[in-house]
């Protein structure tokens, strides 16, 4: 806990600032929190930061074991600022992978908490690292918007959260592929999605193959 702490300070108080300055009646409160070892001091600490009263009016929906596999692997494959992707994973991990949390807590704030995750992750890689779009009933070009960080690297972060690396890093599933579009879903397998998105990226003069490594 005084781990996320620290990163949820550094994270929402510096270099991903909360909007209207809404972090800021949180700082007295750091050292405080930090030391707590009151479940109730955690959930009242982070409703407040993140807002749970306002942003969400009723129950929660949207979040599941996907939706944590969606925000891992997009941060840690397409992010390009290796302290802003171990910021978000350092404050959201630990809690969302706790079996502690969830008990003591409840699905409910668990949901909360991880759709807070999923739009921090879709907050840093659209709007400040800025992602080439899609076009429109197109395929998201996750190669062309791949980092470039070192494999090692990448399966570190991904140990922290609890995936394995992907089988193919310009591959991936098609589920973590279409959150960025706004295709329906158009494919009857996913072998056809494979064949389709690798015939996109020849389109594009990219060398990557499906079946060789992975490429430029």
């Amino acid at each position: 806990w005084p781990h996320c702490v620290d990163a949820i300070g550094r994270l929402d108080g510096e270099v991903m600032p909360l909007p209207d300055d809404r972090f800021a009646p949180f700082v007295p409160q750091l050292p405080v929190v930090r030391a707590t070892r009151s479940i109730g001091d955690v959930e009242r600490f982070l409703s407040g930061v993140h807002d749970f009263d306002r942003r969400f009016c009723g129950p929660a929906f949207g979040y599941d074991a996907g939706g944590y596999a969606w925000a891992v692997y997009s941060l840690c494959y397409l992010g390009r600022r290796t302290e802003m992707i171990d910021l978000i994973l350092r404050t959201y991990v630990p809690l969302l992978r706790s079996r502690f949390v969830l008990n003591a807590l409840g699905g409910p704030f668990r949901i909360k908490l991880g759709r807070t995750f999923m739009d921090d992750v879709g907050h840093f890689l659209w709007d400040m690292q800025g992602l080439d779009e899609p076009e429109d009933h197109g395929l998201f070009d996750w190669h062309g918007n791949r980092n470039r960080l070192a494999p090692a690297k990448i399966h570190s972060f991904l140990d922290f959260a609890g995936l394995p690396p992907l089988p193919h890093p310009d591959f991936p599933p098609r589920w973590v592929l279409l959150h960025f579009t706004n295709l329906q879903d158009p494919f009857d397998s996913e072998q056809h999605y494979l064949r389709d998105l690798d015939a996109f990226y020849r389109r594009r003069g990219y060398r990557v193959r499906l079946n060789s490594g992975p490429g430029e």
